[in-house]
Parts: structure tokens; sequence; C-alpha cells
């Protein structure tokens, strides 16, 4: 995103002070979940425990900071850490290897060049912070640090498969899936606006088209003139670089998403009162900071009806905050959406200051838990409701970094697959994995292991099978006492692991990535 002149100036008479890292000892060895980690490497061998299913044959690849800090200056965010591709490549003949490489972004190669953190635009602090030049150059440069997701398309013109690392911004970084190495950061054409708008505020979660091999996202240009309206531009993805753009819409009021949903006919956006302020964005220099909730304004949902392109909007008159969309559907002319709300403290989740104490993070409240949106567009009107919590895994509903069996996107489905942090709500560490049935109450179930730290997983279904959750969660784990990461498939109906895979490396944490099929199988 790039700030206007006039805003930037603004900047130039603040001060910034950055707040020092507590360190706690923590035997639990969670906080080296969140380590750097330099090393590259290419096709390195897994092991694993028990037989690999030779059905599994394609690529994982995860995206994730893995460097939080260069030369004397570090980062004080989860978000901020430059990225790094992990992927594990699975043969079809029970074997898996391993690659790592960091993102080549020209941020990052700034940055190696002079051994601090190169003037681009961040989520959170610095420690020591920019100088105010530096301050002013950051917020002219877009956030280039696309950490967050990858995802692979079908070239409309080509035929052939594209992969790109994502974040929420409009640019995208096209990468090589074998050996992940970074092709070059595209531009892709948007909607101009005027000059009082700041486009380039995106999704790092893109939505395939029902029945189709396109995907959807939107751009959203925010309004710097007060009682002026932001504007939103829902495109059609047709590869890495091209987009067609379908309709473009006024919203009520300022917000910030991160994530939407897509049935057959639909796109679903809800806009939760939560937004970046642009003129504390000018004065701190980052985004935590310039966070605003409005707790008392209410929620604006915007569906987009695929068939005639009308827009329409729906008021919620409760505050919502969220970042992850699990699916939705369409259901006796309603329109269902799940999604995963959260409490307003949990943007401290990722704030490395809390991570590294055990006191500061264990008071953290993370979650509202899993909300379902009935949605009926002929009134216009909404309802909505809390799932009951299942008796033996009662957290299984404050899921987030939500995955499900991708071929139940769009459709009615009854299993979400996702990572609970703060399990025993006592504990910030106690992490589990969860299956939730969201069709039934006391169906669901947990894979937990004390002081073992997963990533969000990706579900891979079964070939040929039609039973929602016949198939394998993958992901990486973090086994804080003995320092080590390994690779876990878990069996995605008994929640009970099949095999693991002690990796050549640790591996930190990571955000999200997506399990792509071999190119020649479809």
């Amino acid at each position: 995103m790039v700030f206007p002149a006039r805003l930037i100036v603004f900047i130039l008479s603040l001060s910034f002070c950055a707040a020092a890292t507590l360190v706690e000892d923590d035997p639990s060895g969670f906080v080296d979940f969140f380590h750097t980690n330099v090393h590259e490497f290419n096709d390195k061998p897994i092991t694993f425990s028990y037989p690999v299913p030779r059905w599994l044959k394609g690529t994982l690849i995860r995206n994730g900071g893995a460097r939080y800090e260069m030369g004397q200056r570090s980062f004080t965010n989860v978000f901020d850490g430059f990225g790094k591709l992990h992927s594990f490549t699975f043969h079809g003949n029970g074997t898996v290897s391993m690659s790592a490489r960091f993102l080549q972004t020209e941020y990052y190669k700034q940055s190696l060049a002079t051994n601090t953190i190169a003037p681009y635009f961040q989520f959170g602090k610095l420690v020591p912070p920019y100088n105010e030049i530096e301050k002013m150059e950051s917020l002219k440069n877009n956030m280039e640090n696309l950490n967050v997701n990858v995802y692979r398309i079908r070239n409309s013109k080509t035929g052939q498969y594209e992969y790109m690392s994502v974040n929420d911004v409009w640019n995208v970084y096209q990468i090589e899936k074998d050996t992940l190495q970074t092709v070059k950061l595209i531009a892709p054409p948007m909607k101009s606006s005027s000059h009082v708008y700041i486009p380039g505020f995106s999704s790092a979660h893109p939505i395939k088209e029902f029945g189709k091999e396109t995907y959807f996202t939107y751009q959203m240009s925010v309004s710097i003139v007060p009682y002026m309206k932001s504007i939103m531009t829902l495109y059609r993805m047709t590869s890495v670089g091209d987009r067609e753009e379908i309709v473009t819409w006024d919203i009520e009021a300022q917000t910030y998403m991160h994530s939407f949903s897509v049935t057959k006919n639909y796109v679903i956006f809800i806009g939760q009162p939560v937004s970046i302020n642009i003129m504390k964005v000018a004065e701190y220099g980052d985004i935590a900071e310039a966070m605003e909730y409005r707790y008392n304004d209410p929620t604006f949902i915007y569906v987009v009806d695929l068939r005639t392109n009308k827009v329409t909007t729906v008021k919620y008159d409760k505050f919502v905050s969220y970042f992850h969309q699990i699916n939705a559907y369409e259901d006796n002319n309603k329109i269902i959406v799940d999604i995963c709300t959260q409490n307003s403290s949990n943007m401290f989740s990722m704030d490395l200051n809390y991570i590294r104490s055990v006191t500061l993070r264990n008071n953290i409240t993370l979650y509202s838990g899993i909300k379902r949106f009935t949605i009926d567009i002929i009134t216009p009107s909404v309802s909505a409701e809390f799932f009951k919590p299942s008796q033996n895994n009662s957290f299984a509903n404050n899921l987030d970094m939500p995955a499900i069996n991708e071929n139940f996107r769009h459709v009615k489905y009854c299993y979400a697959y996702g990572l609970v942090l703060k399990a025993d709500n006592k504990h910030f560490n106690k992490w589990a994995l969860v299956k939730k049935d969201v069709c039934k109450v006391d169906g669901d179930l947990s894979w937990a292991i004390d002081n073992h730290y997963p990533s969000e997983a990706w579900f891979e279904p079964t070939p040929n099978s039609t039973r929602e959750d016949d198939g394998v969660l993958m992901t990486h784990v973090f086994d804080g006492i003995k320092k080590e990461s390994y690779l876990v498939l878990i069996n995605a109906t008994t929640m009970q692991t099949m095999s693991k895979g002690i990796l050549p490396t640790t591996m930190p944490f990571s955000f999200h990535g997506r399990f792509f099929q071999d190119d020649n199988i479809l």
C-alpha cells in the first residue's frame, strides 16, 4: 500500500519509543517456536516412524516468518518475520523430502545488503525503531513481506499452473514450486482510484470459484477524507498476474478483512467494525498501533450475487471481530457462513513481548468462539448464533486457522479442523489441533501433546472417498523439550497420529500453507 505524501509529512515531528522485550524463564520451550532459523537447503530426506500413504503425491508448502532480526534491529511481532517457504514433497512411493528457502523479496535483499531491517511498511514496532527519515520511507514503500500464504492458479491462457506467495496486500510474488525460488514481484492491474483513496489492501485467502479453476479476490481502497466512504472491488483471478473486475461498491464503514467466503452463487464479505486508522498509521508508522475496535458499532455484511453482480448490504447490529471465515453454503434460500470470532486482545497473541513472557501471554483473552451467520438476502436480514460446546472437547469451539475438506467448499459440510491456543483456558502454550463437528454436538475430537506446538493443519482427502472426514491432516510440530521439529500425519477421522518424521532442521511457527497435488494429477 502506498501512502500520499501529505499524510507522510505528519510523521516528521513525531517520535517513537519501543518497549524492551521481557523474557522470562520458560521450561516449556514455547519461546523457541519463534526463533530465527536461517538454514536453507533442497530435498533433504525425512524418515517417518510408520509408512506414509503412497497415494499422497504432491507438495505441501508452508509460508511464515523465520527471521526475527537483522543486524542490530529486531521485530516485535510474529507477523513481521522475514518470509520463508518450507516445502514437503511426497514422491508417491512412501518417501518424503524437505526444502527451505527465504522469499527473495526486494525488501529482504535490501535488508541483507545493509545488515538491518530495510525501511518497508511493518505490522508491528521495531527495536530500535526507524529514525524519522526511515519511517517516512517505510510508509512510502509497499508491504513487501508476503509471508502469509501460498496459492496455485492455472493460467487461463497457457493452461499451466503458476504459484505465488501472498499477504493482505494487492501485489504478489510469483514462486517456483520445486526449488522455492522467488521468480518476480507482480503488481496486477487494479481499478484506478483518485488521490483521496489508498488502494492496495486485499486478502491472503483468495477462494476458488465453484466448479472452475479461477479464484476470487478483492481490492479495498480506503478513503482518507472524513465522511467519504471507502470502496471495494471484487476480482476474478485468471493467473497470478491477471485480474477481471466483477463489481465495485461503496462500503458502509471502514473495515479490515483478512478473509471472505464463497458459495455456488455468492461471495460474502463480513465487514467487522475493526479497521486500520490511516492517520494513526502516519503517526506511529505501523499497523498494530493503528488498529481500532469500534465495540459499539454494527457489522456490515456484503453479499455479491455472481449471477447478476448485485451487491446486497445486510446490517448485523452487534460487534464482531475475526480473522478467518471457515466455509459458506446455500440452504433453503438462505446463506450459511461460519467464522472464527475472537476477543480484541487476540492481537497480542503474535506480539513477541507477550510470547516471551509467561505472565503476559497467559493473561491474553483469545476467543469468542465459532459463530454461524444465517443470511436472508430477500428480507434482507441476518441472525447469528454460537455452537454448543461438546462435553469432552469444549475448547474445539475456539478453533482458528481453519481447514476443511476442500471438496466440501461452497457446499454444506460437517467438519472443520483448526488450531486452538490456550486450550485449557489458563496456559497460553497449551495448543491443540481439533476436529469440530458443526452438524451435531459431541462429535468433536482433538490432538494434543504437552509442550508440542503445531501450526495450522492441511486436510488432504483420501482419493475417491465420499466420506467428508476420510483423509490426512498434515502439519509441522515443534517439540519444546527436545528442541526439534517434526512433520506429523494425523488420521482426520480419529485424530490419532498415523506417522511422524523428524525434520532436518527446526521450523518456526508458520501461518498458512497448502498441499498441491502433482501438476499432472487433475
